[in-house]
Parts: structure tokens; sequence; C-alpha cells
């Protein structure tokens, strides 16, 4: 009894975004094989943050999750290239180029970013976004090019798709019934 209440205490000063953020990281966070991302530092807020992103703009927060997921296991850093550039020369994060993938979404400000630059830049509203875009040009099939936008890459697509079966699973089932599986965005 006493859980069921401090849940309802934490719930009841949530606006709807960040109770349906919180429910779907705390579902993608049960998930068995994301064990991997419970021990990184700050992974939940910033799952919690691509999720309220991602219902701000209209898209499906469980999408956005897993490709945050696999792109950066919920880490706000450069992709493995930037990391390692930035220490053979000894720069910092903004001082690395505008095409090496950045944020939660590992998108690249060169072409998602207001200004083409990092500098002022929200990388994850920027990759929610370029979900958005992806999902109403391709539907079913966006997954295939948030990776590589100009080559269908279907590899990539099962495993977020799989990802995304997982953490559904993991949802309350009013949750779960309420969102499809790739929903195009209404403009």
């Amino acid at each position: 009894m006493t859980t069921l209440l401090l849940l309802w205490l934490a719930f009841a000063d949530l606006s709807l975004t960040d109770q349906q953020a919180l429910e779907v990281c705390t579902a993608a966070f049960a998930v068995p094989a994301n064990a991997d991302v419970r021990r990184v530092p700050g992974a939940f807020s910033i799952c919690k943050q691509v999720a309220r992103t991602a219902i701000s703009e209209g898209v499906d927060p469980v999408l956005a999750v897993a490709v945050a997921y696999h792109e950066s296991r919920f880490r706000d850093i450069p992709s493995n290239r930037g990391v390692a550039i930035m220490r053979i020369k000894g720069t910092t994060r903004s001082s690395l180029s505008t095409a090496i993938e950045q944020g939660a979404l590992q998108v690249k400000p060169k072409w998602h970013c207001p200004q083409r630059k990092l500098n002022g830049c929200d990388t994850t509203l920027a990759g929610v976004r370029l979900l958005k875009g992806l999902v109403t040009k391709h539907g079913d099939n966006a997954l295939r090019y948030y990776r590589r936008p100009y080559l269908s890459d279907p590899g990539y697509a099962a495993r977020v798709d799989y990802r995304i079966r997982l953490i559904r699973a993991k949802l309350p089932q009013k949750v779960a019934a309420n969102e499809g599986r790739l929903r195009r965005p209404s403009l």
C-alpha cells in the first residue's frame, strides 16, 4: 500500500507529458536487455528528455527512446569517432567538426542544426525532428533511413524495432495501447 501511495505522490505534481516520459523511460530501463544503461550516470534523465521532446513534437516517445538507446545508450556525447578526435587533438566538444555525430540521438549539426553549428543547437530536438521528418516521408520504413539518410539500412531498423517491442511489452497496457508502432505525425 505504501508503494502505491509513493507512486501516486510522485505522479501527482507531474504534467501529462512528464508522466508519459517517466512511464516510457521506466519501461525502457526495466527491459533486461537494457541493463548496460542502468550504470550510465544521468542516463535516465537523458531518456526522459528524449521522451518529453518526442511527445511535445508529436513523435512516438518509444520510437525516440529506442533510437537514443541504439545511438548513444543515453549518453549526451559525441560519437566514438568524435571522442577519439578530442583525445588525440586535446580539444573540446564545441571545437569538433559539425560532421561528427552529437548528443543522445547522434545527429550531425552540419545537417540537422540551425546555422549548421553545434553552438546553440538542441541535439535532442534536432534528432526528434529528424525522426518526425523520416516518419512523415517514409512511414513504416523511417528507421531504415535514420542512420544513413540516403541509404536504406534494414538491419538497423530491425534492431531498433526489436527494442521498441521490448519497451512496449514493459509499458502499462493503457499506455502501450495508445501508441502505434510508427505513426505519421499530424502536421
